[in-house]
């Protein structure tokens, strides 16, 4: 028998505890005993969730250990209550049984199926779990399907691959095996899985309107999905110790390489700020709004609910979450709950090593609603720098009107003027080892205070945020153990660039003292100096004095500069007559000679600044992308396949092409217009037997389009493979569309497909079918049939 609730309190005096969840003391009688949960409900309103908040509290203190499993009831709001349950299940399912049940150490492998249905059960109703198919695990995008009122699954087997959808001339093989059946039930079945491919390239359409989705979804269509490459392992957990163990160790080797680090010894920190930054903003929830509007949409391992699902109820959650920020804003605090990283490890390069861990990059991925907290928190601080002109001179990086086009463009036009000015000029480009991952806390607090004017509440946030942040790994869903982070600010996070900007500024000071140039964007770091030929020594001399400063800065501050990776450029005309020979900068125990050419900020710079190699890297990468491009050109509009060719490479930093490599813009040109190699793809393969009348008369493709097509494809699946329009050219099948005439109706086609059918190929787009609608009708007449929908794909 499943519990009643007999009173609910206010959530515990500890707001932190708001972050992750909101947490209710409810107390519940069994037939037995009775004890006390905690009701885990993501971010959901209890009001809204109809449970009864008068109540007296008269709980019976029960301690957590014996709470095991807990069934939710609903209160008036049934809607709500399954809405709730869902979120649940949605999100990280695991972390609440561990919090249920009170052991951190239980895994979802070993919990039964009968347990976790327990724990999720409906009242008086299993049709949830009939529905999902239930296991011991709770597959995340069925259940927030369901939540969206979606069919559970538009996911496709191999054989019917987003690609192979469209591609209607490899699909006959296929019919043709179904044809051969005889079987006429396997029929509906077969077009309810062609729909439901539809479905999925209709919900993930090609559009201009975000070109992030548009480069995301091209490259899943034109790319085969590599999986994240990691070394060899038995067990997951033991592999992502291992990386947890490496990553600590190899920041404890560079402080334990160098004994005098983090001493505070800052010569350059006369510098005091005349502005006070004392006090946060509150903010609204439309404030808050914009912010989650503005974000992408990605999740974190520890979020209770995916972002998606999150941001679909943002009308539910958005006046709890505005009180979470500003309760963060106005303490100084931010909770423990949401310090905590996830490392996922990355491979530098492809071509690496893939069992050496020193190959591997540490990505922190962090829980949503912190990420949104620091983007809310780095707003108003990057508006208090702006404001008060406190960003070092040549800072580019996470500033407004800034970027690495600037910066490159900088570098660049220095160089080039002394040339103009028959001078030759030395370019190095610092390389610091795990620069994010040293930084010394309290240097950088320090460093707020007295440098930028940080005081009072927002340096008690930045204290809050510093202070005890742990992270773990993982590996195939395993996680490792968590280490505490003495250093460093995680580079997944969205403030932490911006404290690193900020923690490095001293620098731009100091080699601007020793009569050099620097552009600094984040952890690159670039100086040069121009000089005549004939005080060759004396710059290098200068050089080697001004790293030798920096070195000692860094180190001084926690940051370590690695020798080895650390290049030199020495620019020179191409047209001088004689050239200076045997130029090298000593660093340490370490001798560096210039190289043939530097890649500074995504730019290849040669010595003599011809920008050549810049051109041919560009026009390399971009005929790869008229490759990709011309195998999906004819689903592609005029304008999102300039876009999709144009904006990767093309027009980025055209502006450093000078007059002295104007030969070589022809290449650009000559790649612009490559493209038009595509226009064979639209005009030859189009098949023209299964286009709407819109994309043959008007060349414009919807999902309208979509449905028309697939009516036709309906029409082949029940007339066994045959050809629609046999023996008739385009012009044929445009005059028929023309005279609104329909293909025959198939022999033995039932009449209710027959009316699909109709009803997907009307000559009027507001008249057809949705595809959802399509996928529906077929559903019903799979189940009136009797015909077993695949797989567990279920409606």
């Amino acid at each position: 028998m499943l519990p009643s609730i007999i009173s609910v309190t206010k959530p515990r005096h500890d707001w932190q505890l708001y972050a992750s969840c909101i947490i209710l003391e409810v107390k519940v009688s069994y037939d037995i005993t009775p004890s006390q949960a905690s009701v885990f409900i993501a971010y959901m309103d209890l009001q809204e969730l109809g449970l009864n908040k008068n109540k007296k509290n008269k709980n019976l203190e029960v301690p957590r250990k014996n709470v095991k499993l807990v069934s939710l009831l609903p209160g008036k709001g049934m809607l709500r209550y399954h809405r709730a349950l869902v979120m649940i299940a949605a999100g990280n399912l695991e972390a609440v049984v561990r919090t249920l049940s009170g052991d951190s150490t239980l895994r979802m492998n070993e919990l039964q199926s009968s347990e976790v249905q327990h724990i999720l059960k409906l009242p008086g109703d299993n049709s949830i779990m009939k529905l999902l198919g239930w296991c011991d695990t709770v597959p995340n995008y069925l259940i927030c399907e369901y939540l969206s009122g979606g069919t559970l699954s538009d996911h496709l087997t191999e054989e019917f691959s987003p690609q192979k959808v469209h591609q209607y001339g490899n699909t006959k093989q296929k019919r043709f095996q179904v044809a051969e059946k005889g079987n006429a039930e396997h029929l509906p079945k077969y077009a309810l899985q062609v729909a439901r491919g539809l479905k999925f390239l209709t919900k993930h359409r090609i559009t201009s309107a975000n070109q992030k989705d548009m480069f995301r979804i091209v490259n899943k269509l034109t790319s085969p999905e590599v999986d994240n490459t990691l070394p060899k392992y038995d067990v997951a957990e033991n592999l992502a110790n291992r990386f947890v163990d490496f990553f600590q160790q190899k920041v404890n080797s560079l402080q334990h390489a160098y004994p005098d680090y983090g001493t505070g010894n800052t010569p350059m920190e006369q510098c005091k700020s005349k502005s006070v930054f004392t006090a946060f903003k509150e903010v609204s929830e439309q404030d808050v709004l914009e912010v989650i509007n503005s974000s992408p949409v990605t999740s974190c391992f520890l979020d209770p609910l995916p972002t998606f699902v999150f941001k679909e109820c943002i009308s539910d959650l958005l006046p709890v979450i505005t009180k979470i920020v500003n309760l963060s804003l106005t303490s100084g605090q931010l909770p423990c709950s949401l310090k905590q990283a996830v490392i996922i490890p990355h491979i530098k390069k492809p071509k690496l090593d893939a069992n050496n861990l020193a190959n591997y990059r540490p990505i922190s991925n962090l829980p949503y609603l912190s990420k949104l907290i620091e983007r809310i928190v780095c707003k108003q601080f990057q508006d208090y720098l702006s404001n008060n002109d406190l960003y070092a001179r040549m800072q580019s990086a996470y500033r407004a009107n800034y970027s690495t086009e600037t910066a490159q463009l900088y570098v660049q036009n220095s160089l080039l003027c002394a040339l103009d000015e028959r001078k030759d000029a030395l370019l190095v480009l610092l390389d610091f080892s795990s620069a994010f991952d040293t930084i010394n806390h309290q240097t950088l607090l320090t460093r707020l205070h007295e440098r930028y004017g940080v005081d009072g509440i927002p340096l008690y946030w930045m204290k809050s945020y510093l202070a005890n942040r742990t992270q773990c790994v993982i590996v195939d869903q395993n996680l490792s153990k968590d280490v505490t982070l003495a250093t460093g600010v995680p580079q997944g996070s969205v403030l932490g660039p911006l404290l690193y900007t900020l923690y490095v500024a001293p620098l731009h000071d100091l080699i601007i003292s020793a009569n050099m140039q620097t552009v600094i964007y984040a952890d690159d770091i670039q100086l040069f100096t121009s000089f005549h030929p004939d005080h060759c020594s004396d710059a290098i001399q200068k050089i080697q004095n001004c790293i030798a400063d920096v070195k000692s800065w860094a180190i001084s501050n926690n940051l370590f500069i690695n020798d080895s990776k650390t290049e030199i450029l020495h620019a020179t005309s191409q047209f001088k007559s004689t050239t200076i020979k045997s130029i090298s900068v000593k660093i340490d125990q370490t001798t560096i000679t210039p190289s043939t050419h530097v890649k500074s900020l995504g730019v290849v710079l040669d010595p003599h600044l011809s920008m050549k190699q810049q051109v041919n890297a560009v026009c390399k990468s971009s005929y790869n992308a008229v490759r990709k491009i011309s195998r999906i050109r004819k689903f592609l509009t005029k304008d999102i396949t300039t876009k999709l060719f144009v904006n990767p490479g093309l027009r980025s930093k055209k502006v450093l092409l000078d007059a002295a490599g104007r030969c070589k813009l022809y290449d650009f040109v000559s790649m612009e217009n490559a493209k038009e190699w595509t226009k064979l793809f639209w005009n030859e393969n189009v098949p023209f037997q299964w286009m709407s009348p819109e994309f043959l008369f008007l060349e414009t493709i919807s999902p309208a389009g979509d449905v028309w097509s697939f009516g036709v494809l309906l029409w082949e699946i029940f007339s066994y493979g045959s050809e629609p329009y046999k023996g008739q050219n385009r012009s044929d099948v445009e005059k028929s569309l023309r005279e609104k005439r329909q293909l025959p109706m198939p022999d033995n086609c039932p009449g209710a497909i027959w009316q699909v059918m109709i009803t997907c190929r009307e000559p009027a787009v507001e008249e057809r079918l949705k595809i959802d609608d399509v996928t529906y009708k077929l559903a019903a007449m799979c189940h009136e049939d009797k015909v077993s929908v695949l797989g567990k794909n279920k409606f």
